[in-house]
């Protein structure tokens, strides 16, 4: 798994997956950037991970999210997140143009009513 994006996020992402695969035990991955969240998922299910894998905020009183269990609930959906979230969250541009994180999580379920 190499790049040559060298941006934070997706370094920070690689890394913990590179851990989860050469190390047996869990992965604690202290953040709560919603960019490294949707990497970790996305590739977490592409490499077929098994390992317990947990992401925490810096930040006291929030929650601790595991990795594989969201990722086995939610393994129709997380291929498609890292679209979802360029289109709408990743700046302002989007909302200029009416797709907003609603319009994004209601596009899925009218796709499914066709």
């Amino acid at each position: 798994m190499a790049t040559s994006h060298e941006e934070a996020d997706n370094i920070i992402a690689q890394q913990s997956i590179m851990c989860a695969k050469q190390r047996p035990g869990a992965v604690l991955v202290i953040g709560d950037d919603t960019d490294v969240f949707g990497l970790l998922l996305q590739l977490y299910q592409s490499e077929g991970l098994t390992s317990a894998m947990f992401t925490k905020s810096p930040v006291q009183q929030r929650s601790t999210i595991d990795i594989k269990t969201t990722v086995q609930k939610h393994h129709a959906i997380v291929p498609g997140l890292l679209a979802a979230h360029a289109l709408s969250s990743c700046d302002t541009v989007p909302t200029h143009f009416g797709i907003d994180k609603g319009t994004v999580l209601k596009f899925p379920m009218r796709l499914l009513s066709l």
